[in-house]
């Protein structure tokens, strides 16, 4: 399991088939509308708060919110 901000390492962990979730605090400037025109991720796949990044860890989750098997040939 992989925790950091949005860049292309979500990308590059889930086409290696690993597990990325998004730590993204309002601090770093992401507004909300930003993330919600994201077609990877959605408001409810990343986290926001250090409670959210909890949350997601405990239920297993990932961040990106679309097919990983695309990425693979």
């Amino acid at each position: 399991m992989f925790v950091g901000g949005l860049s292309t390492a979500l990308a590059e962990v889930t086409a290696a088939g690993g597990r990325y979730l998004v730590y993204e605090p309002f601090e770093n400037g992401y507004p909300d509308d930003l993330i919600a025109q994201s077609v990877v991720v959605s408001g409810e796949s990343i986290a926001r708060t250090e409670h959210d990044l909890h949350r997601l860890i405990e239920s297993g989750a990932t961040s990106w919110i679309g097919d990983p098997s695309e990425f693979r040939a």
